[in-house]
């Protein structure tokens, strides 16, 4: 692990956490007399060791190597994250850290500012204070902000804010026009889109000519068909059927 670069994980009589660790911390560690006991594979890379003293667990996790003091870039790295609404304070000093390939869930109350963070990363929240980066390109902070349509994000929002006046293949091709693709390309990424949501046939159809599980199919084809370097989800799936919730799943990990 000399030249990796490593999360550990760990937790203290139940309570999980995840720290950003130099492998030069990993070697103090083992130094100090921690054990660490190798494992198998973890996912497309890495290689998880556990490490155990008394009531504390640690899991790392080294995700690839890289030259020794290589820049790691992160998908999403935010800093000290400030937002309010009606000045009520929404959000405050939020920070974490969202690695390649990584996926991160938000857990909390109803109000408790999760979809406001989305929002914030997304670039359709103001935000008063703090810095947001995506792959190493800041996108928000020091007095500027990039819009929203230059994030390269693809979010799906919770109530599917379809365009009522754009059929479905509208709405898709909607998303696209920043890419300023060909007549052709579009076509053949809305057709594989419509295809991964088992939406096809219904390309014409405008939304109120939908059900709701229809409605947020199209939702997360929308976001999927600019191919985004990050994916912002928002309850998603709460109200598609079974069989088709753990294929867009699979396939949205994929």
């Amino acid at each position: 692990f000399d030249r990796g670069f490593a999360h550990l994980y760990c937790s203290h009589e139940g309570v999980a956490g995840r720290f950003d660790v130099a492998s030069v911390q990993l070697r103090a560690a083992s130094h100090a007399g921690l054990s660490i006991r190798k494992g198998g594979a973890v996912g497309r890379r890495g290689l998880p060791c556990a490490v155990d003293r008394g009531c504390w667990s640690f899991t790392l996790v080294v995700y690839e190597s890289l030259p020794w003091g290589a820049e790691v870039i992160s998908a999403l790295r935010i800093e000290d994250l400030y937002c309010q609404h009606q000045q009520q304070a929404v959000l405050s000093g939020v920070s974490l850290t969202v690695a390649d390939n990584e996926i991160l869930c938000l857990l909390g109350a109803s109000g408790g500012g999760k979809t406001t963070l989305l929002r914030a990363i997304a670039g359709l929240m103001p935000v008063s204070q703090g810095t947001v980066w995506l792959r190493g390109r800041q996108v928000e902070g020091a007095g500027m902000s990039v819009p929203a349509e230059q994030r390269e994000t693809g979010f799906i929002f919770q109530d599917y804010a379809l365009f009522p006046h754009l059929t479905v293949a509208q709405n898709l091709a909607f998303a696209l026009r920043p890419l300023r693709l060909s007549g052709e390309q579009q076509r053949q990424r809305i057709q594989e889109m419509l295809s991964l949501v088992a939406l096809t046939s219904l390309a014409q159809r405008y939304p109120h000519e939908l059900s709701g599980g229809q409605q947020q199919r199209v939702a997360i084809a929308r976001a999927l068909v600019c191919r985004p370097q990050l994916l912002l989800l928002d309850e998603p799936f709460s109200n598609i059927d079974a069989q088709v919730r753990w294929s867009l799943i699979r396939e949205i990990r994929a």
